[in-house]
């Protein structure tokens, strides 16, 4: 999984629990509230950037050549050598003010050189492989349950508190034939670690999106995992179903209530064999919950599938002696079968002889006699194999043979057609290499799993490479340290990983420790010198399955230091990957407090990054000081491997019969053990060893650096109390973190090069592996930070806003708004933005916000809503048909007026509720309630919310997670009275909604926004002479004669007319005190109404006349 891929439980407490049935008004636009840290920075990025991985491209494999990854000690200011480097941080006078200091520095340093102990692996050397699973992931075919009935302890944890969490199993998207975008719902959690989602899978296939490069495809393919997650219309109506299986006779009594819903808290944990007769029932009454649903589409085009996955088991295999002389695998398909057949042209009318028995493979034929194929020890081994494998799987089969558990197992005894035979038997899968966890692991997936009703499995085996130096060297005094005894940590090397890969293409790489040349890497396929073996493998189970494609296949491969498990368990486990300073030091204290929540979430990451978790040893749990530890810790264990792993995926449903069994799906596993056992020289020409004094304790060193700077910042930000930081300084935390998170992880995207080039970080990480940060451009070592605002790089839209990294952080920690309100105050309050002076500037300025986020915004929000109201009233008795008819019907409007250039326009709004504009069908919605208002009102409305930031108000007129009404009041505030009147703000809004053809917007109740009412604004009369807006600034001479003009134009024109009120005269005073008036008075009335009339009617004859 990628470094900074966090599930969104940790980022953001759930909603609170909603009832199923409940009917409130919601203000929900289905925006994401909260964005991880590269999807913002995709706002400033070039998308062209990205390598055929994904990853974005480094600068210096951009701009250099491909032997050309040493350090430059030319360019730098000291050359500092990696012994000093760690000897001066671990130094006890060495504090925060030193560390600023050396940010600020071009130091260069390189710890691969010779003189430190680095060499090129040396195949002389002792290498041990010790061999994990470390990643086990099941795909379930459509419409069948994957679990069965049996005896096994183990239970599964319900709830529906984690629908909305990430499906995290790339390696089993990636071998999917469709984008799994809004198409999972998380719903149970296994206690053997297991995570299960209901995945939505396509009845018919997909086509592939083949347009950009293969690393944008691949980024889309990343960005579909994280939004995986079912549309929230659509999980209300999965959850229902699901609760309603549970009230089953056979469930009722599990503590799942009708109560249940989204986001509820509730747990409850069943047996296996209870989760097998849930699997069983929501599939077997799928069909009919998808005929009561038809009138949604995604029901009816797509089918539920159970898979399951668990990252990080991590179990051991272990090397028996039988594996230890495994030959090589060769390719099964003898010569003479490549030939051509030289009967092939004989008389087809001719009798077919019989084909003769298939040979034994080399496997099987190394453990029989030679000479005699029916021999006394074939016929023994093929007894034993009875025994002790199909009859345990046949006595399984036959005690749980119900049609709940799904088909009968692919493990059963061979029948009538389909004889045993050396082709089918597990003789050729050598379960006699089974041992320890495999075979612990192979009992546990038959006794759970019915092979039967699986698609596919993906696991991946990790090879943890253990190096001890065979000779000791000349070493320095520094080198023979207690921490090394002839262990020595691995690492690859960039440049041999370019001569292997014949390029820079087919591989991507991950510095450690800012080093451009040593690190991890990661390749979508196998390397070179793991691809051949795999070719075979993938040749034989094709052939022993009669030719069936891609039975086997081999997908992603990475390898890394075992140091990254050691900091790195899981993916929120790594600190510095999470932003927790940028988030905890660059949101001032006053904009926290105006919420509760945001204040909370604060104050929690304020916790974690002064490692208040653990009072006694604020290391332990302190971002980077806990990394540091960590690391220590392992040394002193001597666990500085080097693990490679391999992911292999099988597919049972294409395997024959015969041979449909864990066995078979596992047995890869044993060539690349033998592979990475007796093959090391293919292998450690890629990598280079350190001594553990140098690699990874430099890593250890520069935690220190980044601990001592977050801290001094920390205290700063304490020092201004509700202040807070300031821009400069609150960058300054920013480009810590960042590099801090580049540091352990390698991962480029985190350094976004438009930030990074102009303040040479990027250079000095290519040419002189050190995070230097110009103090010309960003100077933090004083106690006020320094930014040169002039410099700093900007948007390149007509706008120019200042691209600050502080920012994509705050949306990451606390959502779109509080990043929009906080952008928007710097942006006013700190840089003097858009510099509206006059009322010319402000309507310049509104254009650009009611065009560019009130109306999309708004849209988004309607949109949302409007799907919501359609699936909660089409269940009805109406025909499916009918159903189907109506859901075309408003998914053809609704996209209609989504891409309408004036969505907000009169007309718009009669052909997406009445249909009146072009006779045709009106939307099948009951059309919301209307209620006029003067233009200027509302106008004053939005003035009055968004300058006084009441969240209550704002509420009123914007969705959730709307940004624009920040924007409006940052600006609004930070303009002087004298420059715009409040009378002109309003004015100049209203104009500019007109001008935007918003003839109508969405109304609300009980405060907040809601699209069942909306407010019909009155239409603006364009005159012959359009107004005109005074663009001087006040006092100026150029405003003083625009001013006289109008007055001397004024003066020559005739005054307009003032509309008179027409009144009724009934000869009495009002209100009425007399009967008798009152009555004459009536029928006056009404006989000057009929004389109106007649009045009326007249004059038309005569003008027809």
């Amino acid at each position: 999984m990628y470094e900074h891929d966090i599930l969104l439980s940790e980022i953001a407490e759930p909603e609170d629990y909603v009832s199923v049935g409940a009917t409130e008004e919601s203000n929900d636009d289905g925006i994401e509230s909260f964005a991880g840290t590269d999807f913002v920075d995709e706002l400033y990025t070039n998308g062209g950037e990205l390598d055929e991985h994904g990853v974005s491209v480094p600068v210096e494999v951009q701009a250099t050549n491909k032997d050309d990854f040493k350090v430059d000690h030319s360019k730098g200011s000291f050359k500092m050598k990696p012994e000093n480097f760690i000897s001066r941080t671990s130094a006890p006078d060495f504090d925060a003010a030193q560390a600023l200091e050396m940010f600020q520095r071009r130091y260069t340093i390189d710890y691969g050189r010779k003189a430190s102990g680095s060499r090129a692996a040396n195949p002389e050397d002792r290498y041990f492989p010790i061999f994990h699973l470390d990643m086990v992931g099941i795909v379930g075919r459509p419409l069948c349950p994957i679990t069965r009935r049996s005896g096994f302890f183990d239970n599964v944890t319900f709830t529906l508190r984690y629908w909305h969490s990430s499906y995290a199993g790339k390696h089993l998207t990636a071998n999917l034939p469709f984008d799994i975008r809004n198409r999972t719902f998380r719903i149970a959690t296994a206690a053997s670690r297991e995570v299960w989602f209901i995945v939505m899978h396509p009845m018919e296939s997909q086509m592939d999106d083949l347009s950009g490069s293969h690393g944008q495809r691949r980024q889309r393919q990343k960005a579909s995992r994280q939004s995986s997650a079912f549309e929230r219309h659509h999980s209300k109506t999965l959850a229902e179903y699901i609760v309603e299986v549970f009230t089953d006779s056979e469930l009722l009594g599990e503590g799942v209530e009708p109560s249940w819903g989204l986001n509820d808290r509730r747990t409850s944990i069943l047996s296996y064999d209870k989760w097998t007769t849930f699997q069983t029932l929501f599939m077997a009454n799928w069909k009919t919950f998808s005929e009561n649903h038809s009138y949604d589409r995604f029901w009816v085009d797509n089918e539920p599938a159970f898979h399951t996955y668990d990252c990080g088991a991590n179990i051991e295999i272990e090397v028996n002696e039988e594996l230890k002389d495994l030959p090589m695998e060769t390719r099964l398909r003898s010569e003479s079968e490549d030939e051509n057949d030289s009967d092939s042209d004989s008389d087809p009318d001719s009798e077919i002889e019989p084909e003769p028995e298939p040979e034994p493979e080399p496997e099987l034929a190394s453990e029989l006699d030679p000479g005699e194929p029916g021999s006394e020890t074939e016929s023994e081994h093929s007894s034993e194999l009875e025994a002790s494998g199909l009859d345990a799987v046949d006595d399984h089969e036959n005690s749980h043979g119900d049609h709940r558990d799904g088909t009968v197992s692919g493990g059963e005894a061979p029948t009538e057609g389909n004889p045993a035979g050396p082709e089918n038997s597990h003789n050729i899968y050598q379960e006699h290499l089974y041992s320890g966890g495999l075979e612990h692991l192979r009992t546990e997936l038959e006794k759970k799993y019915n092979i039967d009703n699986i698609d596919q499995i993906s696991y991946a085996l990790a090879a943890d490479v253990n190096c001890i130096e065979r000779t000791s060297s000349n070493r320095s005094s520094f080198q023979q340290g207690d921490v090394d005894n002839g262990t020595l940590s691995l690492l690859a090397d960039r440049c041999a990983l370019v001569r292997h890969f014949g390029g820079l293409k087919g591989f991507t790489f991950y510095p450690l420790a800012f080093h451009p040349r040593y690190g991890n890497f990661s390749s979508p396929h196998p390397p070179p010198f793991l691809n051949d073996i795999c070719l075979v493998m993938r040749h034989n189970m094709s052939y022993r399955n009669n030719g069936a494609e891609d039975v086997l296949s081999f997908g992603y491969f990475h390898a890394y230091s075992n140091i990254k498990r050691t900091i790195r368990h899981s993916p929120e486990d790594l600190l510095p990957a999470r932003g927790i300073a940028t988030g905890a030091l660059t949101l001032p204290p006053s904009e926290a407090k105006q919420r509760g929540y945001i204040s909370a979430r604060q104050q929690r990451l304020l916790r974690t990054l002064a490692g208040e978790q653990t009072p006694d040893q604020p290391s332990l749990t302190m971002p980077f000081a806990r990394e540091g530890h960590r690391i220590r810790a392992a040394m002193s264990q001597e666990q500085v491997a080097f693990r490679m792993e391999q992911v292999v995926t099988v597919r049972p449903s294409k395997l024959e019969r015969g041979h449909r069994h864990f066995f078979s799906v596992l047995h890869p596993i044993f060539q690349l053990m033998r592979f990475f056992l007796k093959e090391k020289r293919a292998y450690n020409t890629v990598l280079r060893s350190f001594l553990p004094s140098v690699f990874p304790t430099i890593l250890c060193s520069f935690a220190k650096l980044f601990e001592l700077g977050l801290a001094e910042m920390h205290r700063r930000f304490l020092a201004r109390a509700e202040k807070g930081l300031d821009l400069a300084l609150s960058e300054a935390v920013a480009v810590l973190d960042r590099l801090g998170n580049y540091c352990f992880t390698g991962d480029t995207r985190v350094l976004m090069t438009t930030v990074f080039r102009p303040l040479l970080t990027t250079e000095s990480l290519k040419s002189y592996a050190w995070p230097y940060v110009s103090a010309t451009m960003l100077d933090f070592r004083g106690s006020s930070g320094k930014l040169d605002i002039v410099r700093w790089p900007r948007t390149k839209d007509e706008e120019h806003k200042p691209i600050l990294l502080h920012i994509a952080s705050l949306e990451y920690h606390y959502g779109r708004v509080v990043a929009a309100n906080c952008h928007s105050r710097v942006w006013f309050g700190q840089l003097g933005a858009e510099d509206i002076r006059h009322v010319g500037s402000a309507i310049k300025f509104l254009g650009k916000v009611i065009r560019g986020f009130w109306v999309p915004q708004m849209v988004a929000f309607m949109t949302h809503q409007l799907r919501i109201h359609f699936n909660q009233g089409a269940r009805s008795g109406r025909d499916p048909a009918e159903h189907i008819r109506r859901s075309e019907r408003f998914g053809t409007v609704l996209d209609a007026w989504e891409q309408s250039e004036k969505p907000f326009s009169s007309r718009q709004f009669d052909k997406l509720f009445s249909g009146t504009a072009d006779d045709i069908e009106p939307m099948p919605l009951p059309p919301p309630s209307r209620s006029n208002k003067a233009r200027s009102d509302f106008a004053s409305e939005i003035y009055e919310a968004c300058l006084k930031g009441d969240e209550t108000a704002i509420q009123a007129i914007a969705s959730k997670n709307a940004t624009w009404p920040s924007m409006l009041g940052e600006a609004i505030r930070h303009t002087r009275e004298e420059s715009v009147t409040a009378r002109e703000w309003v004015d100049a809004i209203a104009n500019q909604m007109a001008e935007a053809g918003i003839d109508w917007v969405p109304g609300y109740y009980c405060k907040r926004l809601t699209s069942r009412r909306i407010i019909q604004l009155e239409r603006v009369q364009l005159s012959e002479r359009p107004a005109v807006v005074l663009t001087g600034p006040p006092d100026s001479l150029k405003r003083a004669a625009m001013e006289a003009e109008l007055r001397m134009a004024a003066g020559g024109e005739p005054a307009a007319k003032r509309s008179r009120k027409r009144k009724i005269n009934i000869g009495c005073e009002v209100p009425i005190t007399k009967q008798g008036c009152a009555q004459l008075n009536v029928f006056q009335y009404v006989e000057w109404i009929d004389d109106q009339r007649q009045l009326n009617v007249n004059q038309h004859r005569i003008r027809i006349t």
